[in-house]
């Protein structure tokens, strides 16, 4: 399932609700699943070979929850 596209038709904040808890809003265009994540630097998260930017703006929620994961 990995490369695969997916068109929706729902505004972002609708679609990041409905998602279970390992996804995770990196930037006003990219939700993430954080099993999926292999590197994160300088403020970007890898997945596979693409490099997504996580935004000033949901940086720090994004934070909380690689902590989160790392200290369980």
């Amino acid at each position: 399932m990995q490369n695969e596209k997916h068109v929706v038709y729902k505004r972002m904040k609708e679609l990041e609700a409905t998602l279970p808890e390992q996804f995770c809003r990196i930037h006003n265009s990219y939700i993430v699943n954080m099993n999926h994540i292999a590197k994160i630097e300088d403020k970007q998260v890898q997945i596979g070979i693409i490099e997504l930017p996580v935004s000033e703006k949901y940086h720090p929620d994004f934070w909380e929850k690689v902590q989160a994961r790392l200290f369980k």
